[in-house]
């Protein structure tokens, strides 16, 4: 068996287990140290990137893998179909709360400095002597 089939299975038990990190970890080391082209891994890569709410990482994957011709190529589109619509949903979403933001009047922060730097109240209401 080859190190790139453990790594890729190994990323599958972590999908079945739903440890996307730890499954987008092992497709990552195939693809970056590995087999650059490895489909499975793309799939995992892809698909825990997804589950992981990084959908431009997953969009980007799942392209690459559509351009290898995959045998599941229906499943693949699929998912890409699905990661591009949490994308725009998520863009969408963040440009709502850019523009709320700056809707919102700016609220300044007042710092309050202490009055005695030396002593520090404590809970029962007396004062203990601090080295500063």
């Amino acid at each position: 068996m080859k190190i790139t089939q453990l790594y890729t299975n190994r990323a599958l038990a972590h999908h079945q287990l739903s440890d996307h990190q730890a499954a987008h970890r092992d497709a990552d080391h195939v693809l970056t140290s590995l087999d650059a082209g490895n489909v499975k891994a793309l799939m995992r890569r892809g698909y825990a990137a997804k589950m992981l709410g990084r959908y431009e990482d997953s969009v980007r994957d799942f392209q690459t893998l559509l351009k290898s011709k995959p045998a599941n190529e229906a499943e693949v589109k699929k998912e890409l179909d699905d990661a591009m619509r949490k994308l725009v949903e998520q863009q969408k979403a963040k440009k709502e709360a850019a523009e709320k933001a700056a809707r919102e009047p700016k609220q300044k922060i007042q710092e309050v400095a202490s009055t005695n730097k030396d002593s520090d109240v404590q809970e029962d209401g007396e004062e203990e002597k601090v080295q500063r």
